[in-house]
């Protein structure tokens, strides 16, 4: 569990905890929704968060180990405090929470979520990782916005549909 401080390595388990629990939401969103496009846009997103994990595992390469990561006390306790919050960070919470996900709508607006709660976590992480890093946690951060963009693209055009649908019935 979290200790009173948080390391350069943990900041990279955190981050790899998250992505792994995307990865594995995604797939899981994939096999039981039946829209060709959202299962193809949650199968990009989990190669994606397979990607964001490699880019976490290769800071911890650079960071030496045991190191205190950097933004002090309030840093710390600011992401701390995000962590203990993020409903997705319990991978059966979460899945629990996407099993009823079967209509493509529901699962995007839990992806949605999920991704603005990573946005929340690496925001935190700014706060506390190493100058030479920050500009990793800021490209991730890009790449969950363009998630975000997506989804919400998607759900708008399932919102047109619905609206199209219902005029026109």
């Amino acid at each position: 569990m979290l200790r009173h401080f948080l390391d350069a390595e943990d900041v990279v388990e955190i981050g790899v905890a998250v992505e792994e629990v995307g990865k594995k939401l995604y797939l899981e969103a994939a096999k039981k929704v039946v829209d060709k496009k959202v299962k193809q846009l949650f199968e990009k997103l989990a190669d994606d968060e397979e990607e964001h994990i490699k880019t976490f595992r290769s800071m911890v390469q650079r960071s030496a180990k045991g190191k205190p990561a950097a933004g002090g006390t309030a840093g710390r306790a600011h992401l701390r405090n995000l962590l203990m919050s993020n409903a997705f960070l319990d991978l059966e919470r979460a899945k629990a929470m996407f099993s009823d996900a079967r209509e493509e709508k529901t699962a995007v607006v839990l992806a949605i979520r999920f991704e603005k709660e990573t946005l929340l976590l690496f925001h935190g992480m700014k706060e506390i990782v190493e100058d030479a890093d920050l500009h990793v946690i800021n490209g991730l951060i890009a790449e969950e916005e363009q998630h975000i963009a997506d989804l919400s693209e998607y759900l708008h055009g399932i919102k047109s549909n619905t609206d199209s649908d219902t005029a026109t019935g």
